[in-house]
């Protein structure tokens, strides 16, 4: 992962909005972040770590207080950082948890974290969850890896030194993807597991075949306690010549049994049964077909009475033609006389209508008279129509002037209020200034007393320094021996040792708390000088230097106060203009926006409304001065909307009332004229088809008189007897058809039968079930006995043979038991060595790593230090952890890493980082260590150390790897070319690269 471009808003002491663009860290290889202290060094490292994880590159400090805080209330706190893997980009955005201004009304609201990530292909993820899981499957490891491995944070850079055995671990195991080791062991002992469990199923599923076959009557099996533990081949020996025993006694029975079966059948019982129905079956249809033939006069009756029903039915379609023809001549009778009646209505009508339409001149005439009157009365009525009109629009303008008078009044209050509001926002820059500088007057007086402190402290052991150096010397002084101070060769009063010793190391750290507490003094003092100057271009009063300013604190105060009191004033005048300004536009809302105070639009809206009012005002005069001569006119002609009304409703009725009998007058004659024209026509018809209907029925009558005497019905009673006996043609026509079918099947099946047993004699039933029966009984007792022999042998047998196959299967799994098995005891630990499989790659792995870091702190410490894979004494000297020792050249004594000093602590930390970095971008491919971040850990370097550390960073620059360095120490700002530089400003801190 390298850093290629980063944003920060509000983060930290970085106030506003900040970017750096790395490219020339990237080109260099390695670049030095420089500053003073307090600036934001660190700040630039906690940035790219909560981008990527939300969290800060030290323990020490949380994400949610990032936020800075000299940001204006409304800026939101946020980092984005563009950086590439490979030769793939990605953009993560990022937000902590934080409170700031509300967008919309007053207050504050709480902004929770929020996190985007933006893949190369433009997707973007902006679940909080997505990305931090995203974020950590590309870099290969998470936030507190990070820290130990990329981000060495200050105070914290020995925590991968010092880390126990199961912290590298699962570090390691994370980056080297040795956890399918791990895996491969545990499924290694679910395996022994399942094949344990395997093995105790066989056992008990031969345990029950055994039970079955012993309860099955495998009589030698009982002999033996455990037959399911014993070789297949002594359980054979037991089993097949019981089931040989068992197959020969089956097969004797079963032959008695087909004997018995061919004796029962040969006796064919069922066919003597058959021969024996057939002859009671021809007894009983010789007495059925007796009985119908004694129903044969009954048969002819049924015959006679459906002959009849045939005859009436051709017969009374033509009665029906005969009654049908009658009624239609009635229909016409009385039609006949409807429409003669209807003809003299006609005849009556018509001349009355035509007595009405001699008079269509008169009213003709009287209706256009009517029709004249009408239009000279609307013309009147459309005059006073736009009188009113003009009256309507008069009234409109009124109004529309009055409404630009309120606006030239809200206009005005309006002017007033941005001029009081412009008064208020000047009083709070001022009272913010005044804030501002005060703040900074009770830092400067907290900084002051901080370095008096600091400073104390300093000269108090500066003094037992001194001290316990001349103690020192006077511990090497021997009588006669020149003093190095003062070249005394007598020593009365030796310099003696008081208290704990001070050394070089803490006054130095003294020295550097001091300085920084003085750097701390100098940037309050600036920062009330730079606020006072600010102040100064708000307030003309303040006369006095910046020098001065504690002096004058009480007028400061004393201005503080005036301008409270000044914009309480201003407040109450501002409320009062609004107040009148919602009066007239209610809309307003009681905080009006930025909107309202533009004055160049309100002086623009007054110029406009007042132009606008002058010309509607003059327009207004003119048009009410002609209306009042329009109405005068009108008045004159004694002309009235009412009596006008009245007039034009009267003769609007009397042209409606001429017009209606007109019109009826009209239609009266044309009905009339029709109706005696389709009666004439209807009475020519009806007379015509009453003639010729007469001599049709005449005609039909005739003919059923024949009909009826051709048929045979010698009375009328006759045929009325065969029509009602219609009804039960059906039940009569399916008894006749029962009667013949029944005696026609009768007499072929008696005749069949007859034919069929001729020439034989009726079986002795009685004798022959008697035989059969008995060898039924033979014959079920031995089917019994074989199914017996033959199910027991068929259940034994395959009881036997799952036995079998149950031996080969356990066999076959007690072989891969013993061989997993093995193999999970040596993978789990139970080996020489004691480790398991997974500790053991590892443990390569810490190998590899250790030579490769060993190279850097050689290189580092001129070949004094070496680190080793600790040996566990419990395991007799095998490498069973992860835990480091050091071992000094200079003694050949081994011990703890704990025990190195500062100096060594940082070489040592540098040098494993550098090593697990090499060995990650040999071993995976997936997990690019392409960057190192250092903050501080080079001044506990002397000079030598210095110079051989930054010599290894630089080599670094060969294989593509970036190094980031914060650091106060001078020498690395001559050795890095790429220095990006942080300043502090009362605005906010700035970076740049320089």
């Amino acid at each position: 992962m390298k850093p290629l471009f980063l944003t920060m808003t509000a983060f930290g002491p970085f106030a506003g909005r900040v970017e750096i663009d790395f490219s020339a860290a990237v080109t260099n290889g390695i670049f030095l972040i420089s500053g003073r202290t307090g600036a934001g060094k660190t700040t630039i490292f906690d940035a790219i770590t909560f981008a990527l994880y939300g969290k800060a590159s030290g323990s020490s400090r949380r994400s949610e207080d990032f936020r800075s805080k000299n940001a204006a209330s409304s800026t939101e706190c946020s980092v984005e950082l563009t950086f590439a893997l490979g030769d793939r980009q990605y953009t993560v955005w990022r937000q902590p948890r934080q409170v700031v201004e509300k967008r919309r009304g007053t207050g504050t609201r709480v902004a929770e974290h929020r996190a985007q990530l933006t893949l190369p292909g433009g997707q973007v993820l902006g679940s909080l969850s997505e990305v931090d899981q995203k974020i950590s499957e590309l870099l290969g490891m998470n936030c507190e890896q990070f820290r130990k491995i990329i981000m060495l944070a200050q105070g914290e850079f020995r925590q991968l030194l010092e880390a126990p055995s199961r912290t590298k671990m699962e570090l390691f195991r994370r980056i080297f993807g040795t956890g399918e080791y791990e895996r491969f062991t545990k499924r290694l002992g679910e395996r022994k597991q399942q094949l344990e469990a395997e093995a105790a199923v066989h056992t008990g599923v031969r345990q029950r075949l055994v039970d079955a076959l012993v309860e099955g009557g495998v009589t030698p099996l009982t002999a033996v306690p455990n037959a399911a533990h014993l070789p297949l081949e002594t359980v054979e020996g037991m089993v097949n010549p019981w089931l040989s025993q068992r197959t020969a006694q089956a097969k004797q029975w079963h032959k008695q049994l087909e004997e018995l079966t061919a004796r029962r059948e040969k006796l064919d019982l069922a066919g003597a049964k058959a021969l024996w129905d057939k002859f009671a079956q021809l007894e009983t249809l010789s007495e059925e077909l007796k009985a119908l033939e004694k129903q044969t006069p009954e048969a002819e009756k049924w015959q006679a009475r459906l002959t009849a029903i045939g005859e009436a039915r051709i017969i009374r379609p033509l009665e029906e033609e005969r009654a049908q023809l009658l009624v239609r001549l009635k229909s016409y009778e009385k039609e006949l006389e409807e429409q003669k009646r209807l003809l003299q209505e006609g005849k009556e009508a018509l001349a009355l209508a035509e007595a009405q339409q001699a008079l269509a001149p008169q009213r003709q005439k009287e209706l256009e008279e009517t029709v004249a009157a009408l239009a000279r009365l609307e013309q009147q009525r459309q005059q006073l129509r736009q009188l009113e009109e003009q009256r309507a629009s008069l009234k409109k303008d009124q109004q529309t002037l009055e409404d630009l008078q309120r606006k030239l009044k809200a206009n005005g209050s309006q002017l007033e209020w941005a001029q009081t509001q412009g008064a208020i926002e000047k009083i709070d820059r001022e009272a913010f200034q005044i804030d501002q500088l005060l703040k900074a007057i009770d830092e400067m007086g907290y900084c002051m007393m901080e370095h008096q402190t600091r400073l104390d402290v300093y000269q108090s052991q500066y003094t037992m320094f001194i001290q316990s150096q001349a103690a020192v010397i006077a511990g090497r002084l021997r009588e006669g021996v020149p003093c190095p101070v003062c070249g005394s060769l007598q020593h009365p009063s030796k310099a003696t040792m008081t208290g704990e010793p001070v050394t070089e190391e803490q006054i130095r750290h003294l020295h550097e708390q001091m300085n920084a507490a003085y750097n701390s003094l100098n940037a309050a003092r600036e920062r009330v000088q730079s606020n006072y100057l600010r102040l100064q271009q708000l307030e003309e009063s303040l006369t006095f230097p910046p020098e001065e300013i504690y002096k004058n604190n009480e007028q400061i105060l004393t201005l503080k106060t005036k301008l409270v009191r000044e914009r309480q004033q201003l407040t109450l005048s501002a409320d009062s203009c609004l107040a009148d300004l919602r009066m007239y536009d209610p809309s307003i809302p009681r905080r009006p926006g930025a909107e309202l105070r533009d004055m160049a639009a309100i002086t623009r809206q007054k110029e406009e409304l007042t132009a606008q009012a002058a010309a509607l005002e003059g327009a207004l005069n003119a048009r009410q001065a002609a209306v009042k001569e329009q109405e005068r006119q009108l008045n004159a002609q004694g002309i009235s909307e009412e009596e006008s009304g009245r007039q034009a409703k009267e003769l609007e009725e009397r042209q409606g009332r001429i017009r209606r009998e007109m019109e009826e007058a009209n239609k009266g004659m044309q009905q009339a004229s029709r109706q005696v024209e389709s009666a004439s026509a209807k009475v020519g018809q009806l007379e015509k088809l009453l003639t010729d209907g007469k001599a049709e029925e005449g005609e039909k009558k005739r003919q059923l008189i024949h009909v009826m005497e051709e048929s045979g019905f010698k009375t009328r009673e006759a045929y009325t007897a065969a029509l009602e006996d219609r009804s039960k043609e059906g039940e009569l026509t399916a008894k006749l058809n029962r009667w013949r079918e029944g005696k026609i099947s009768l007499e072929a099946r008696t005749t069949a039968l007859k034919e069929e047993i001729k020439d034989r004699q009726r079986p002795d039933l009685a004798e022959l079930t008697r035989q059969e029966e008995e060898l039924r009984c033979r014959e079920e007792e031995a089917r019994k006995q074989w199914t017996v022999l033959e199910a027991s042998v068929t259940l034994c047998g395959k009881q036997w043979k799952q036995l079998r196959e149950e031996f080969r299967t356990s066999a076959r799994t007690d072989e891969e038991y013993r061989l997993v098995a093995k193999l999970y005891r040596c993978a789990n630990g139970d080996n020489p060595k004691a480790i398991n499989f997974e500790t053991y790659i590892l443990g390569a792995y810490f190998e590899d790593i250790i030579k490769v870091s060993n190279r850097h702190l050689a290189r580092m410490t001129d070949g004094r230090y070496q680190l080793l894979h600790k040996e566990d004494p419990a395991s007799h000297g095998a490498r069973s952890g992860l835990d480091l020792e050091v071992l000094d050249n200079d003694n050949g004594q081994k011990r703890p890493v704990t025990t190195l000093s500062g100096g060594e602590g940082f070489k040592a930390s540098l040098a494993l980082a550098l090593g697990l970095a090499d060995v990650v971008q040999m071993y995976s491919g997936a997990i690019r260590l392409e960057t190192l971040f250092i903050d501080e850990g080079f001044g506990t370097l002397d000079q030598e150390s210095l110079e051989s550390a930054v010599d290894t960073l630089l080599t670094l620059r060969n294989d593509g790897r970036m190094v980031g360095v914060i650091s106060h120490v001078e020498l690395l700002r001559e050795r890095i070319p790429a220095v990006l530089q942080v300043e502090h400003t009362p605005n906010g801190s700035t970076a740049r690269f320089v």
